[in-house]
């Protein structure tokens, strides 16, 4: 007889397997569909599996598109953008804790707080016409700059510097550290988790951001991932979906290999920022 709770938990475990299937089924659609022709991909009932394994796929899309070029501007900006951001937000967010006699500190964080209420599409134009002022459409810096400084992650950074015992900062200070030497040798690794966890989230949004880059980018050697592969849909004769897919498998696994590497910082930052909750 099985006791009410073990049904309860096989019920759950059910559930739980069926929507993994769910959810992985897309994934598992997009890397059999790379390897099929353009006519098993359109065929009613549709197959799961292609008859025929075609790696040409794989190439075509390197000749249709430099997407070599594009994968690199995609990993540099993302790690570019990614790191400029959580220095910022780290270093910011530690002046904004420990320096709490600052003149207009409260004010300054409101303000950056508020920022998290404006959409990308409202600052686009403004920070457009920057960008063609000073000559960086078309370049890295205008892919990296714009939104390196994040308010969310100056907020997630500085709830966790928080937390650090003001008695260690001064204790260091005593000792005769400087400033840059405490930030680099106690606050940082103090906060190491939160730190991994909001790179994780700063390069995977970098890197499958769309909108910004089709805006400040018109040639097909600056073009980032989902640039290029949205370009592959505006080839001649049709839009040729075992290409797209063959472009978006190639783009998505280095996401699921960084994402399956840095899981266990990502949770341990989840986990601390709600333990100090």
């Amino acid at each position: 007889m099985f006791k009410k709770e073990n049904i309860t938990t096989y019920v759950f475990y059910i559930l739980l397997i069926t929507g993994v299937l769910i959810s992985l089924l897309p994934f598992v659609w997009m890397i059999t569909s790379s390897f099929k022709t353009l006519a098993e991909i359109s065929e009613y009932p549709p197959s799961l599996l292609p008859d025929k394994i075609m790696w040409n796929n794989y190439i075509d899309v390197f000749d249709t598109v430099p997407y070599g070029r594009n994968l690199f501007n995609s990993f540099f900006v993302a790690i570019m953008y990614t790191f400029f951001g959580v220095f910022i937000s780290a270093t910011g967010g530690y002046a904004l804790s420990k320096y709490r006699e600052a003149p207009g500190r409260k004010l300054f964080f409101a303000v950056i707080l508020s920022t998290m209420m404006i959409p990308m599409q409202v600052l686009a134009i403004p920070l457009y016409i920057l960008m063609a002022q000073v000559g960086w459409i078309n370049s890295y810096p205008a892919l990296i700059l714009p939104f390196a400084a994040q308010g969310f992650g100056l907020f997630m950074l500085k709830q966790y510097i928080d937390g650090i015992p003001d008695d260690l900062i001064e204790a260091a200070r005593i000792d005769g550290c400087g400033e840059f030497r405490i930030f680099f040798q106690i606050i940082l690794p103090v906060i190491k988790p939160a730190v991994a966890a909001l790179g994780t989230i700063y390069f995977m949004n970098n890197y499958n951001l769309f909108f910004w880059p089709l805006i400040v980018t018109n040639k097909s050697i600056m073009y980032t991932v989902p640039v290029a592969i949205a370009q592959l849909q505006g080839q001649q004769f049709g839009i040729p979906l075992h290409h797209i897919m063959a472009a978006a498998t190639m783009s998505t696994a280095p996401l699921i290999i960084i994402f399956l590497y840095f899981q266990k910082y990502i949770i341990s930052g989840i986990t601390m920022g709600a333990l100090k909750g």
